[in-house]
């Protein structure tokens, strides 16, 4: 399988980089809690810009960067850089496969207040790992936590986001993203050059995010396409009109909708 390596500005992805200006939180540090060299995760989207990876689950004896470590990292940098905007969990891996995720949202709490400062801390997930209490006790403690839903059917959530098979059906997935608080959800729409197959741009697929976000009912729903090289060949981006129609749809819920691209 594909195992891409994840690159900033012509390194490899380190477990502190940045920051670096995003579209959704501005100016951010980021924090990869994973392995610097290659992805592991526990879905393997097609569209992934980190490629394939392994999808597997850490094994929390593995070698990673040690909380202390990485609060001592983030430190220097907020410190030198005070423009800063957010703390972003992201990179490579999926941020709650960390053993000590809840020790270090904490710990950023702890500087935060210390610090005086008015970051946010952010955090970007699958939600797969959102059945340990601890999980779920770390995302709560976040300001913004936005969780993957790029499928609104059981076929196309298996072939497209591709997670392995202790994260379960779709309804198992929808049911963890009910224990946040604050839920916001992001979902990438896309194309594919070979057509409808590996594309979640139809309409059974909008019929089936639409009715999701119903029962969920998030803060807030971001659209946005491909901006990046996909694990996938023949990835294409889609239409920033149909981005619109679709976030109209969404609103007509009740439910707040951006359009990032």
């Amino acid at each position: 399988m594909n195992s891409k390596t994840f690159v900033v500005n012509g390194e490899v992805l380190p477990s502190v980089y940045g920051p670096v200006q995003s579209r959704r939180h501005g100016l951010s540090l980021g924090v990869n809690v994973g392995l610097t060299e290659h992805k592991i995760c526990t879905w393997s989207c097609l569209y992934c810009q980190c490629g394939f990876g392994e999808r597997r689950d850490f094994n929390a004896k593995e070698v990673r960067v040690e909380v202390i470590e990485l609060l001592a990292k983030i430190k220097n940098k907020v410190l030198s850089d005070p423009a800063i905007e957010a703390i972003t969990l992201a990179g490579n891996t999926e941020p709650g496969t960390y053993p000590e995720l809840l020790q270090l949202i904490k710990g950023l709490q702890r500087l935060k207040l210390a610090c005086r400062a008015q970051w946010q801390i952010v955090i970007l997930s699958n939600g797969s790992e959102l059945d340990r209490d601890e999980v779920v006790q770390a995302f709560n403690m976040a300001d913004q936590v936005w969780l993957k839903l790029d499928t609104g059917t059981e076929a196309q959530f298996h072939a497209l986001n591709r997670p392995m098979p202790k994260v379960g059906q779709l309804s198992d997935h929808l049911q963890r993203l009910r224990k946040l608080r604050n839920l916001r959800i992001q979902t990438l729409i896309w194309s594919h050059e070979d057509g409808d197959r590996l594309s979640n741009a139809n309409e059974a697929n909008f019929a089936g995010l639409l009715e999701s976000y119903a029962e969920l009912k998030p803060l807030q729903v971001n659209l946005t396409t491909i901006a990046r090289n996909p694990a996938m060949p023949g990835i294409v981006p889609v239409s920033k009109e149909l981005l619109q129609n679709f976030a109209i749809k969404i609103r007509h819920l009740g439910i707040a909708a951006d359009i990032l691209i």
